[in-house]
């Protein structure tokens, strides 16, 4: 879906029956060590209300994070598939 910002959390809320709260990204943000927040949340989740976003969670969402270390040029990858 793209770079994980504000317009890219709103497509994958959309229809969704509840609201999740996100946490975004500019282009130009560095995360510091340590960082711990979630990137998506529902503050009262009920399997039998929510279905659709344990359905996101399981079977849809996969993660990509590019990153560098401090002296930069590595190309680091992370990848989390979601699961088929």
């Amino acid at each position: 879906m793209g770079r994980w910002n504000k317009a890219c959390a709103d497509r994958v809320r959309n229809g969704l029956s509840g609201h999740l709260n996100a946490v975004t990204f500019g282009q130009a943000d560095v995360l510091q060590t340590g960082y711990d927040e979630y990137l998506l949340s529902l503050p009262s989740y009920d399997p039998r209300l929510h279905t659709d976003i344990a359905s996101i969670f399981s079977r849809r969402l996969s993660i990509v994070i590019d990153y560098e270390s401090l002296y930069g040029g590595e190309g680091f990858r992370v990848v989390l598939e979601a699961a088929q």
